[in-house]
């Protein structure tokens, strides 16, 4: 039977595999032939997204429709595999909420979940969101919804840091599952390679929370191949080559994005990513605009068309859309270093000092804490400015 290290909750743990499952049942349509209203799947998103940012993950855990997905992923699998997955179905429910996922995303720093877009694809209404943190970094959800029984659900999800469906990703996961498990889903062996490295992943998960890239990367290493070529595990991959250096991060992107170079929404995201990363600021910007496209205009982006700005040294630009982030999203701590950097670049000296006040307020910080980063500016903390600062600071 399941125990506490299932894969199941083990999925749970990594964002993009954070998808829970009923019964196995027909169930609700998609409102015959009729078109869900634009108002209706817009407060829908609305109230999800609302809900996330008063760090209430119960509607979202309830938006994903178990029936739905959970046909997805049984249909594909063979007829033995697919009666296990439906009598595990109540417990891996129990394990794996999406509403609590994506808080754990946010509450490992501060960060924001926005609804950014609705579209039809064949009369079917899509809404996207997108969630950002400073520790986790950028990712969208493009998920598809109907309304059965009367409430409107979340029936499935493109998840774009995956670059696939959860019920793809999910489906493929069962698959190798029963496959190292002599086609068993109930009673995981303790032997099970897959398991175990989902076991590791977990472990790199918690290493990478504790800034241990390092380490995160020798037990990554003791995975199998095989396994290291599925894109969830690359996915791990990724982050911790993020925290490893830029030209490790840039390597890993091109890896993860070789197998896969027609999926047009994939490649855009990461794109992104990987300019942001080589601060190639033309195809930053670039990269934005055909995202936004893709996604809806979020102003989000004002940060990262703030870093190009910085980049090249045009401060008063960079320094402008950091303060319209700010005020847009208060609570990303980057957003404000950002900002300082560019009054130090231009010898703002006393408007630095006087924001690195509303720093310490707003993020309950000490001067202590600014020691390394202002190291890298000598004349900035040698000024006349800085040191009646520093002075009148109680340390």
């Amino acid at each position: 039977m399941l125990s506490e290290k299932t894969p199941f909750i083990i999925f749970g743990i990594c964002l993009f595999m954070a998808a829970s499952f009923l019964f196995l049942f027909k169930n609700g349509s998609f409102e015959g032939n009729k078109k869900i209203p634009e108002e209706a799947c817009i407060y829908f998103a609305k109230k999800i997204e609302r809900s996330i940012n008063q760090s209430d993950p119960t509607l979202l855990n309830d938006a994903l429709d178990y029936h739905s997905f959970l046909k997805k992923v049984a249909n594909n699998l063979g007829p033995y595999n697919k009666i296990q997955l439906v009598n595990l179905s109540v417990q891996v429910k129990e394990n794996i909420r999406f509403g609590d996922m994506v808080m754990g995303y946010l509450k490992s720093s501060d960060g924001y979940f926005n609804f950014t877009k609705l579209y039809y694809q064949n009369r079917v209404p899509h809404i996207i969101f997108r969630i950002y943190s400073q520790m986790e970094g950028l990712n969208y959800f493009d998920c598809e919804i109907d309304r059965i029984n009367g409430n409107l659900n979340i029936t499935d999800v493109f998840i774009y840091y995956a670059g696939e469906l959860w019920s793809t990703s999910y489906f493929r996961h069962m698959k190798l599952l029963a496959e190292y498990n002599k086609g068993d889903l109930e009673n995981i062996h303790p032997e099970n390679e897959f398991h175990n490295s989902l076991i590791k992943i977990a472990y790199i998960k918690d290493l990478l929370l504790l800034d241990q890239p390092e380490l995160a990367e020798q037990i990554y290493l003791t995975i199998p191949r095989l396994f290291q070529n599925d894109k969830f595990f690359q996915g791990t991959a990724l982050k911790i080559a993020f925290r490893l250096s830029d030209s490790a991060y840039v390597m890993a992107i091109d890896q993860y994005i070789s197998s896969d170079l027609n999926n047009e929404p994939f490649n855009l995201f990461f794109n992104l990513l990987r300019s942001l990363a080589t601060k190639d600021n033309s195809k930053v910007r670039q990269s934005i605009t055909a995202l936004n496209e893709l996604t809806g205009q979020d102003s989000l982006m004002q940060l990262f068309i703030g870093q190009t700005f910085q980049n090249e040294h045009l401060y008063e630009k960079a320094i402008k859309n950091f303060e319209n982030t700010i005020d847009r999203y208060p609570d990303l701590f980057e957003t404000y270093w950002y900002k300082m950097v560019s009054l130090i670049q231009t010898k703002q000296y006393q408007k630095a000092v006087d924001f690195l006040d509303t720093i310490i307020i707003n993020f309950e910080a000490r001067k202590i804490d600014f020691e390394d980063l202002l190291a890298e500016y000598p004349s900035f903390i040698n000024s006349e400015e800085f040191l009646r600062w520093r002075n009148m600071v109680n340390i």
